[in-house]
């Protein structure tokens, strides 16, 4: 049984428009699903063979053997660590899974009206979006607005309109998406806060739009603090063994002063929590780079 993940855009993984349904969606999807079966089967996998001979013939200074050929194969295709693996042969499989996720679910009558009602809200309940820094350990700290608070009444609409049709579905709607919630926001039991576990078990069991909402601020708020909480962990660590160049100096100071005058709520609350350590941090940083930039004498 698949698992729906609303996290994930499946009319965008087949190529098909959201207006696009019957017989032409079912058309597109088997469509692509057929074209990455060959691919993953017998275009790639013919290809990676033609190709064992040619290096192989190189390496061993000789023809290889049928056998020789298939273990190249196998190593290409099945390895387990997947950084081994030929890389069209692993995005083209990748695809593939997520394209079969997609004909389980849009061609089941029940699971598209319940993906179609509901993958948007995810897409709108994310709390931030975060870009990598530049230096190891990376810096992860931009954060989007409160997109949330912008959809609420249309989300609760929806809600309340699936809570009526099914409510047992609804539930295990509900359940699944904050546990993706969670996850997205990098939460596990060992960095989830007891007030967030409590508020999550509430809204799993009483799906009110009340709970649910309560629940989607903790996860957002836990995943915030504990976003910043790494980011200063990081960089005090990196200050700490004097690693920080110049420019990682002040994409560090530009990551954290952004705090002081952020419009997301979530972010600035995890700044009001860290503030001291915050500051802290921002000061040896700027310090750092007024000893960096000093002219030597």
């Amino acid at each position: 049984m698949t698992t729906i993940n609303y996290g994930v855009d499946y009319y965008e993984v087949v190529g098909a428009s959201e207006t696009l349904t019957g017989a032409k969606l079912k058309q597109k999807i088997l469509s692509e699903f057929q074209k990455l079966d060959v691919e993953i089967r017998t275009t790639i996998p013919q290809r990676i063979q033609k190709e064992a001979k040619g290096k192989l013939r190189v390496e061993l200074g000789r023809e290889p053997t049928q056998t020789e050929e298939l273990d190249y194969l196998y190593e290409k295709t099945q390895n387990p660590d997947t950084n081994k693996r030929d890389k069209e042969y692993v995005e083209k499989s990748q695809k593939f899974q997520l394209v079969n996720e997609a004909r389980e679910i849009l061609l089941n009558s029940n699971k598209k009206s319940q993906y179609d009602n509901l993958h948007n809200r995810k897409k709108e309940v994310k709390c931030y979006d975060h870009n990598t820094g530049i230096y190891g350990g990376k810096l992860e700290a931009k954060w989007a607005s409160n997109a949330y608070e912008k959809k609420q009444s249309e989300i609760q609409e929806v809600e309340n309109r699936l809570r009526k049709l099914n409510l047992t579905e609804f539930k295990n709607t509900v359940e699944d998406l904050l546990n993706q919630e969670a996850a997205d926001n990098e939460l596990d039991a060992e960095n989830m806060k007891e007030e967030t576990q409590e508020a999550i078990e509430k809204a799993k069991n009483d799906p009110t739009s009340e709970k649910i909402t309560q629940a989607e601020e903790k996860i957002c708020q836990n995943g915030a603090d504990n976003r910043l909480k790494t980011l200063l962990t990081q960089i005090e660590n990196r200050l700490n063994s004097n690693d920080l160049d110049w420019e990682e100096i002040s994409e560090a100071i530009v990551n954290l002063s952004s705090y002081l005058s952020t419009e997301n709520k979530y972010q600035k609350k995890a700044y009001e929590n860290q503030a001291s350590h915050l500051n802290s941090i921002l000061n040896r940083l700027q310090n750092n780079t007024e000893e960096t930039t000093q002219t030597p004498w």
